[in-house]
């Protein structure tokens, strides 16, 4: 985005570099041309070719899937870029029981839910439990109940454990 709009240096972001909390809506940092609205990138067809996983995802799904869980992959898609994250998350997650694209995550039926975002956790059914990871950006909606905060996939893991 920066090389196509310009940054918007009022933004409080900007103003300290020990803030490192991004705004969820990244297009709040720069200028936006009018009649334009920012997240254009979205509709990359090829988004997610040329992306890799965080490495301690790729151990997480084989452990719980040892378990007996199921791993249902659970994702919005705006845009054009679906069928590249489905060949992304079948590359390499080829052990998962489904990929499920939708904007109303508190429709699938599960029992746990892992996002980054808490307006998906908040919207789902009070017997699901809730899982955040914890991302460098500030969100303007905030936990209505309480969540496991978590800073990676090994510490998930470690919340597991001990709801399993």
């Amino acid at each position: 985005l920066q090389n196509r709009y310009l940054v918007d240096k009022s933004h409080p972001l900007w103003s300290s570099v020990e803030d490192i909390s991004c705004p969820y809506n990244l297009t709040e940092l720069f200028r936006i041309p009018k009649g334009e609205d920012g997240f254009e990138w979205w509709d990359n067809k090829h988004l997610y070719d040329n992306l890799s996983p965080r490495r301690d995802a790729q151990t997480f799904i084989p452990k719980i899937k040892a378990l007996g869980y199921q791993v249902i992959f659970v994702s919005k898609v705006i845009g054009n870029h679906g069928a590249s994250k489905e060949k992304f998350i079948k590359k390499y997650f080829p052990e998962n029981d489904g990929i499920i694209f939708t904007s109303t995550k508190q429709h699938v039926k599960c029992d746990y839910l892992i996002d980054d975002c808490y307006k998906n956790l908040n919207d789902m059914p009070e017997n699901v439990h809730g899982i955040k990871f914890r991302m460098d950006y500030a969100e303007k909606d905030i936990p209505v109940r309480y969540f496991h905060h978590v800073n990676g996939w090994g510490e998930i893991w470690s919340k597991l454990e001990v709801l399993l």
